[in-house]
């Protein structure tokens, strides 16, 4: 096992259950190890809650080198996958017919390649049946191998078959890489760029993706070439804020595993992460009864898989049903008590597996919901640590959390703190080249105030902007970031 830094192994550690733990130390005395063996002392150490910087830990292990520590590591590391991997192996079919995969090459190295091809066999039923197309070339193409260098004695047929089968998994398998490497593309622009801001840049967008995508879906196509051909065309109509289509993608999406319920235990992340699409289109189409329905989907989803399936797949559906509580909140507009604020907020700050801007947008909305419940107070104490970030992921949130951050100073009577912020914010919208013209009217409509002109004017021109830009498909997702409503509600008096 090439890995040894001290992080991951904490990391591997920390992640254990208490029967994978069980498991583990029972597997160890099994084999007649045990408290004797140097790698479980550090594994107990560690699961103690002991540093393993500790000077006296080496002394305890007779370990006096550095790379005699990191090489202990490695090894605890690799005990651990391995008794991870025959634990899970019954529960995880993936697992199981690699496992069948492994066997059926130790049979043929020994020459036993008849006992092989029946192992194959079984295993390739199961793969195409799970629909395991990467697992079914697999094992199509090491049949072709022992077929082709010995005599086993099959006929015509069985080789004609064999060879159709594996033209047709060449071509399926073709058809999963193409559509993965755009969806992967896809999903990444938007990270990276957020939706297209204009015309020109959804021009360049739909370039990339005619280039790249031709829908040569038969009717025989697979599980795997239907899913990733909607999640592909979701991506595209999502990022050109096409959100109608995207929504029908999405609840094609969606509709692949109901046509087989047992798919949703097998590829569980897939399907909660289809929800999750409906669910955020629905948030921006503002159909609040059809969010209302997915969440409670979702939510009805949620302890089916408590119990049975693996930790990335419950951080998922923890982040996906924490996003849905606060856009349901926020669709609703209704009264938000401050015991639910506070709840939310804890349940923000336990995430865990979550990355720094899928954290960041949740305070962010707690913000907005403090500010709809008129507590800009409260609003400014989520707001800081998105105003703190130096490395943004993107700078949308950014941006619509200082625009925030300024209101909510106006509604306090804060005048000489907005008149500084508008006008940094200002810089800041031009040395990050931000595309949506509405945070600079906004910023605009704040700086005629401060200078105490006349107010229904201020905001009939502010209104005529906000209304060109409701007409723009372009700015959808920025009024939706922070809305227009909000705005007046916090700067009228």
């Amino acid at each position: 096992m090439a890995v040894a830094k001290k992080e991951m192994l904490l990391d591997l550690i920390h992640s254990l259950d208490g029967a994978e733990k069980r498991f583990f130390t029972i597997s160890v005395r099994r084999e007649g190890e045990g408290g004797e063996d140097k790698f479980y002392r550090l594994y107990q150490h560690i699961e103690a809650g002991g540093d393993m910087d500790d000077p006296a830990l080496r002394a305890e292990l007779g370990i006096t080198t550095t790379v005699g520590m990191a090489n202990l590591r490695r090894h605890l590391y690799g005990r651990l996958l391995d008794a991870l991997r025959r634990q899970h192996r019954m529960k995880d079919d993936v697992l199981d017919i690699r496992e069948q995969i492994d066997y059926a090459h130790l049979l043929y190295d020994r020459g036993l390649f008849p006992q092989a091809l029946r192992i194959l066999k079984t295993a390739k039923a199961r793969a195409k049946k799970l629909h395991l197309d990467l697992h079914h070339l697999l094992i199509v193409e090491f049949e072709k191998t022992i077929e082709s260098r010995h005599i086993t004695r099959a006929d015509a047929k069985r080789m004609d078959n064999l060879t159709s089968e594996a033209f047709l998994r060449q071509t399926v398998h073709g058809n999963t890489v193409r559509q993965s490497n755009l969806q992967l593309m896809l999903q990444r622009y938007f990270i990276t760029n957020g939706q297209a801001a204009n015309a020109a840049e959804a021009r360049r967008f739909r370039e990339l993706f005619r280039h790249h995508f031709t829908d040569g879906l038969s009717e025989g196509a697979t599980f795997r070439e239907r899913i990733l051909s909607h999640r592909c065309r979701f991506w595209y109509y999502y990022n050109m804020l096409e959100l109608v289509p995207a929504a029908g993608y999405a609840r094609l999406w969606v509709a692949e595993f109901d046509r087989d319920p047992a798919l949703r235990f097998r590829d569980a992340d897939i399907y909660i992460k289809g929800i999750d699409r409906c669910l955020m289109v629905a948030f921006y189409l503002k159909q609040t009864e059809e969010h209302t329905a997915l969440r409670e989907r979702l939510a009805a989803f949620m302890p089916l898989i408590a119990g049975r399936r693996r930790a990335n797949t419950r951080m998922i559906a923890g982040a996906a049903m924490l996003r849905a509580r606060l856009n349901q909140l926020l669709l609703e507009e209704a009264p938000v008590t401050a015991e639910a604020i506070d709840g939310l907020a804890e349940a923000i700050g336990e995430a865990r597996g979550v990355d720094r801007h899928k954290r960041l947008v949740p305070f962010y909305k707690l913000g907005v919901l403090c500010a709809l419940n008129d507590r800009p107070e409260r609003a400014l104490d989520f707001l800081e640590p998105i105003l703190s970030e130096r490395s943004p992921l993107r700078y949308d949130v950014i941006v619509y959390a200082r625009l925030l951050h300024l209101c909510c100073h106006y509604r306090m009577g804060n005048p000489e703190l907005v008149r500084y912020g508008v006008n940094n914010l200002a810089r800041y919208l031009g040395r990050v080249g931000f595309g949506s013209p509405y945070p600079r009217a906004c910023l605009q409509l704040l700086r005629t105030l401060l200078k105490g002109k006349d107010r229904k004017a201020a905001f009939r021109d502010w209104r005529k902007d906000v209304k060109k830009l409701r007409s723009g498909v372009y700015h959808r997702r920025n009024l939706r970031y922070l809305e227009p409503g909000l705005i007046v509600f916090l700067l009228e008096e």
